[in-house]
């Protein structure tokens, strides 16, 4: 559920092989490679805290229907925290202008989904 907060929303984008989600998570959701992990057979809930958030990507095969959970960045690597909200879906290039901020800092990326 989307409760319209800024930390807590979600991005969603696909091309003709994957769709995708972006998103905050908890850093207690992973291991230590960054792939998600249910070793404590509970799903913590997201923390935005700088030792403990993260962002989290879900890829599903359309094909298959096959779907992977993986940390994408920390917080801490970041220095921000990402406003997925706020993030734009350039459908035409197949982008995803990201978006973060650290107090009155922001940070933009790029990442590609071709």
């Amino acid at each position: 559920m989307n409760d319209n907060g800024p930390f807590s929303s979600f991005i969603g984008f696909n091309n003709e092989k994957n769709a995708y989600v972006m998103f905050n998570d908890n850093k207690k959701n992973y291991d230590d490679a960054g792939y998600f992990s249910l070793s404590n057979r509970s799903v913590y809930g997201l923390n935005v805290s700088t030792w403990r958030n993260v962002v989290g990507l879900v890829t599903l095969d359309l094909a298959t229907g096959n779907m992977e959970r993986n940390m994408l960045f920390s917080r801490k690597e970041l220095s921000a925290i990402a406003v997925p909200k706020t993030m734009k879906v350039d459908w035409k290039n197949k982008e995803v202008l990201l978006y973060a901020v650290n107090r009155s800092r922001e940070k933009f990326g790029l990442i590609s989904f071709k």
